[in-house]
Formats: structure tokens, sequence, C-alpha cells
């Protein structure tokens, strides 16, 4: 799988998937996607962190849904993030305090939230 640019949900049938637990955002939308596809995984492995998850990866026993922001950048070299199709979205956000009395090290913080999503995303 590792080699492919895009997946779909017939790629995938047969692979142990790694899912994160129900309580999760990301397990929620991939069985929301997933059901309107009509498309039925069985879980090999459950993790309540994507962390584990990853690192489940890492050792080659199945295939998870991640978020490319989420992902620990020492396992970067040691995992593939493949384009899935249809594509799924989660929508971040961060609080902030009025932008007109916006401190110093907000504005940093967000410069730097946006840098990671956009060299994480592709779109950088």
């Amino acid at each position: 799988m590792a080699g492919r640019s895009v997946l779909r949900p017939r790629d995938i049938v047969d692979v142990p998937y790694i899912a994160l637990d129900d309580t999760t955002v990301i397990r929620r939308i991939v069985d929301q996607e997933l059901t309107a596809m009509g498309v039925q995984l069985d879980v090999a492995h459950e993790v309540s962190l994507g962390s584990a998850a990853y690192r489940l990866v890492q050792r080659g026993l199945g295939f998870t849904f991640a978020d490319p922001v989420a992902l620990d950048p020492e396992l970067e070299p040691q995992v593939r993030l493949i384009d899935w199709e249809p594509r799924m979205e989660i929508e971040f956000g961060f609080f902030a305090p009025n932008r007109d009395s916006k401190p110093e090290l907000t504005a940093a913080f967000e410069s730097a939230l946006r840098q990671v999503f956009a060299e994480r995303c592709g779109t950088a």
C-alpha cells in the first residue's frame, strides 16, 4: 500500500484496520463516511490515541486513518501518508484573545500553527 498515491475503500477491505476508539473525532468521521459509502471495516486493533495507532502502523500491523497534522514528527520517515478518496476533512480551530489586544506570544503561536498546518497539509 505504501507505494500508492491514493487509496479508496475497495483497496483496504482486506487490510488490518487500526482504529481509534469511538470517542475520537477521527473515528466518528471515518465511521460516518464509511457507512455512507456502504463500506464495513473489521477492526484489527483499537487504540485511544493517534500516536499509538501510528506506532502500530510503523510496526507493520495495519493501516489507520490519520490527519497529517497529528502525525508524530519522529515517525514521518517510517510511515507513509496516502491520500484517501473520497476526501474526509476535519476542521481545526483555536481560541485567541480579541484581535485588537492580541499579545505578541499569541500572534507568534498563531503564525507557528499556520506554518505547521501549511507544511503538513502540503500547502506551504
